[in-house]
């Protein structure tokens, strides 16, 4: 059983990395879509044309049994989604997309308050 184990054993470590490979592709395109629909109103149509053209390309990559390839594309595919939603981050916050001149903020509260939770439990 031991010899058998040991005849397997590089087998078994390429199953279990192509396991790996597979899972971190899976959730980089579930956490990929949310936040396409998250960002769905500061993305531009090419942008979310070319971020589904990855996915399909990565989920195409899944069904087969390479590593190497299912690597590369979970890594195309995670540095193009980092710099589109960092310029879609940066265009939220410059007030470059969406309401401008505080045009939508009539539902903010500016308000402070007090924890009183603690006081309450030392009396």
């Amino acid at each position: 059983m031991v010899k058998d184990a040991e005849a397997h054993a590089d087998e078994d470590r390429r199953f279990h990395e192509l396991v790996e490979v597979r899972n971190r592709a899976d959730a980089l395109i579930h956490s990929t879509r949310t936040t396409v629909a998250d960002f769905a109103d500061r993305l531009d149509a090419a942008a979310k044309e070319r971020i589904e053209s990855l996915i399909a390309e990565l989920e195409e990559a899944m069904k087969g049994n390479d590593a190497k390839a299912i690597a590369a594309r979970t890594e195309t595919l995670g540095a193009e989604t980092g710099k589109l939603f960092e310029t879609a981050r940066s265009t939220a916050a410059t007030g470059s997309a969406g309401p401008k001149g505080g045009a939508g903020d009539e539902d903010v509260v500016d308000a402070e308050f007090e924890d009183v939770s603690d006081d309450r439990k030392r009396d």
